[in-house]
């Protein structure tokens, strides 16, 4: 077991991971002030949902370059996957935390098309996160 570990942690390091690259395929998004507000809204326990966004998008970068597959574009629509504004969490708006899994997706997809210029990969990355 100790050896196929060692193996897989092998594979991940070989992962082309470029920082700055990364960094500017998401450049225009990170830079937007709505998604810079998203530092004040509480993801998880103790992260901001901008953080969050940032970390999603990290590791899908990293996994889809070393699979080769559309890694700008899966960046992209993972960064803006919880681009929404509100409180899931607040019990004084009918229905929005029993139904957020449901809703934020589309809503995160209209706030990203109102401020972005986005292909149909990232929309669908977006809209199809849950």
């Amino acid at each position: 077991m100790a050896e196929e570990n060692k193996t897989k942690k092998s594979n991940l390091e070989k992962v082309d991971v470029n920082i700055q690259e990364f960094r500017e395929i998401i450049k225009d998004i990170t830079e937007n002030s709505s998604m810079i507000s998203l530092k004040e809204h509480e993801q998880h326990m103790n992260t901001s949902r901008y953080k969050h966004c940032y970390e999603v998008a990290f590791y899908t970068y990293a996994i889809c370059k070393k699979l080769g597959l559309d890694y700008i574009s899966a960046a992209r629509g993972a960064m803006l996957h919880d681009f929404y504004f509100y409180d899931w969490r607040n019990k004084g708006v009918e229905g929005q935390k029993r139904f957020h899994a449901y809703r934020h997706p589309r809503i995160a997809l209209n706030n990203a098309i109102e401020n972005f210029d986005l292909n149909d990969l990232e929309k669908d990355i977006i809209v199809k996160h849950m």
